[in-house]
């Protein structure tokens, strides 16, 4: 195997580990009618398991990560990169 498709596999390989624990891909993968937080969701999931606080973990009714001070960075960025999608949704729902 040639060096630059042993890169590729493995940035595939780390962000597909990334990605299978990510708040932000856990949280948008919930039907939209049960009116759970979307704006940011990812880093409001990172944020309220590394406080422990049971009320917000389970009001976005999905585990929260395992690593979410490792998560939080790219939950930001991948949050961040889809707030033109999830404001837009939410703002749909909550005025419905």
């Amino acid at each position: 195997m040639d060096k630059s498709k042993r890169l590729k596999a493995t940035a595939l390989c780390t962000l597909l580990v990334l990605t299978s624990g990510c708040a932000t891909i856990s949280t948008l993968n919930q039907p939209l009618r049960e009116r759970k937080p979307l704006v940011m969701s990812g880093l409001r999931l990172d944020l309220a398991s590394l406080r422990d606080d049971p009320v917000v973990t389970d009001r976005f009714g999905v585990p929260a990560p395992s690593y979410p001070l490792l998560d939080l960075p790219f939950s930001t960025g991948l949050d961040i990169l889809l707030i033109g999608y999830t404001a837009p949704v939410a703002l749909y729902y909550r005025y419905r």
